[in-house]
């Protein structure tokens, strides 16, 4: 299984730690048998592999939820504005534009509500939603770190949060 298409910005490419490989993105962690084209992480250059590693890896004490998926992307433009600290609005040209990150675009909904009230980025749905054997857990709180699980692996997942509603133009 590719797990490349899981990876982010800050880790672009699975890293492998004792028995298991893994995947991270904004919001998401995902774990695999270890892989054998996975290179083995060290400290100095995944910081986080020593809690990644202690992550407790069961939907124990977890409830199962039906994921529900999105029926559309909501897209709506970006009109760069922003405030400073100091409440003084201001424009930025599109390419340093934190909300757009240079796409031109937003999600203008708020992601798709699951059970429990739990709050879930679109792009973790879409990256999660064709795995075989997929399950989803849930805590309980909307804040609360999600768990899934998946034939081969499983996984972690982040609720959505005001911050993580932009999303690269298609």
């Amino acid at each position: 299984m590719d797990i490349s298409k899981f990876c982010g910005l800050n880790y672009p490419a699975p890293f492998s730690s004792g028995a298991f490989s893994y995947a991270i993105s904004s919001g998401l962690l995902l774990r695999v048998e270890r892989m054998a084209d996975a290179p083995e992480a060290e400290p100095h250059t995944i910081p986080a592999i020593n809690s990644i590693r202690d992550f407790p890896f069961s939907s124990s004490g977890m409830r199962q939820i039906t994921l529900k998926l999105p029926i559309r992307w909501d897209y709506e433009a970006c009109d760069h504005e922003h405030e400073d600290a100091f409440g003084h609005s201001f424009a930025l040209v599109q390419q340093d534009c934190p909300a757009c990150k240079g796409t031109g675009w937003v999600l203008s909904s708020r992601g798709v509500i699951q059970e429990g009230g739990m709050r879930l980025n679109q792009i973790i749905i879409d990256k999660i939603k064709d795995l075989p054997g997929l399950r989803v857990f849930v805590r309980g709180g909307i804040l609360e770190m999600g768990y899934f699980d998946f034939d081969g692996g499983c996984g972690h997942f982040m609720p959505m949060t005001a911050a993580a509603e932009t999303i690269p133009a298609a």
